[in-house]
């Protein structure tokens, strides 16, 4: 084997062993011995596999997430209301829905109403509410209703059911949280009774023929428009705004339902307000915020309004249910009541048993008897 042979040799040789080689000065070459076979590495034996084991399983990839979509949509409100204005009276299911993004988009959500279905397609530029005609309306019943992801039971006779995904026991007593006023108490004279014969039904989804909202007579001098004014009685997010507008009658007020931080399935419903423009679905406000004014007079027909009114629902998960404003507050707040001659908050309440043994008589929303003098408690 002559000198280049076996530089080419080890050099292969190192190759295959893995050995990185760097320069270095060549080194002698010693002489092979005539007839002296080169010694050949022995080959290892490959181990033979036992056919009784099993093969190793190839590890395991580990599993990658899907990725997360954000959301580009939010359902905050959910309810049905009786409408007759255009025909024969129908239920209507009614979901606000929020637009996430900054610019418009097309969004597709599945009605379903005691076992009808219906895709509705829209077309959100921004916050908006969806009314859909959902299916006549029937005799007092309670049916299944579902609107995207949100699923409640409803009470079709009842004049408006509200719903949130939020819910709140009832059992553990009505939460005092309020601590801030709707309205300028000075401005007061008189309030309706939770429960009361005044006005028209407006019961939940338990009672009926009742009216379960208080109204406030303002003193004579502040019936106009632009004196009393309506604030957020509590830190939350406006949930609903909806248009009002008397039959024949140009002026326009609002209807305002705002959710509570605190006690999110708890809303506060604040009717017949003039409010400002920044008051929209999805808009967040303080306990104290200026809404607006109230609506009290209507130029077109030369009439002043007798009160505005205030209610509180509550999504208890087994029917929308109202209570009292007046259990809502707490008692810093309510002294103000007490510092104009009340001494509890049952002077504001008739009583569910009290209003079941003298019920009053109803025509669709209409009271047709009988009403008392007793529906309204007076301020000193």
């Amino acid at each position: 084997m002559n000198r280049t042979t076996v530089i080419i040799a080890v050099i292969v040789a190192l190759i295959a062993g893995g050995i990185v080689i760097g320069y270095k000065p060549e080194a002698p070459v010693e002489q092979e011995t005539p007839g002296t076979p080169e010694p050949q590495p022995e080959e290892p034996e490959e181990p033979t596999a036992d056919p009784t084991e099993e093969p190793e399983a190839p590890p395991e990839e580990p599993d990658t997430p899907p990725p997360v979509e954000e959301p580009t949509y939010e359902v905050i409100d959910l309810y049905t209301i009786i409408v007759d204005t255009d025909g024969p009276p129908r239920t209507e299911a009614r979901v606000t829905i929020l637009n996430l993004l900054d610019e418009p988009q097309a969004i597709s959500l599945p009605v379903t109403f005691d076992g009808q279905t219906k895709q509705e397609t829209v077309q959100l530029t921004g916050n908006l509410t969806l009314h859909t005609e959902v299916i006549p309306i029937r005799p007092r019943g309670t049916y299944n209703l579902s609107i995207g992801q949100l699923w409640r039971t409803v009470e079709t006779s009842v004049p408006e059911i509200r719903f949130s995904p939020d819910t709140y026991d009832l059992t553990q007593g009505v939460p005092q949280f309020i601590s801030t006023d709707f309205t300028d108490l000075d401005h007061v004279t008189a309030i309706s009774k939770f429960r009361s014969g005044y006005g028209h039904d407006y019961s939940d989804s338990t009672e009926e023929c009742r009216n379960m909202k208080h109204y406030y007579e303002p003193k004579p001098e502040y019936l106009d428009n632009g004196l009393v004014d309506a604030y957020s009685p509590v830190d939350g997010r406006v949930l609903r705004v909806q248009r009002g507008q008397r039959q024949d009658y140009p002026e326009v007020d609002y209807t305002i339902a705002i959710q509570s931080d605190d006690y999110p399935a708890f809303h506060v419903i604040i009717f017949h307000i003039d409010k400002h423009e920044n008051i929209t679905v999805g808009a967040k406000v303080k306990a104290g915020d200026h809404l607006g004014t109230f609506q009290l007079y209507y130029p077109s027909h030369d009439e002043y309004s007798h009160d505005y009114d205030i209610a509180v629902g509550v999504n208890t998960g087994e029917g929308y249910r109202f209570v009292s404003y007046f259990q809502t507050m707490t008692p810093e707040l309510f002294q103000t009541y007490r510092d104009r001659g009340i001494e509890d908050v049952s002077e504001f309440i008739i009583t569910k048993e009290d209003r079941d043994a003298n019920p009053l008589t109803c025509g669709e929303e209409e009271f047709t008897g009988p009403t008392s003098t007793d529906d309204w408690t007076h301020l000193n």
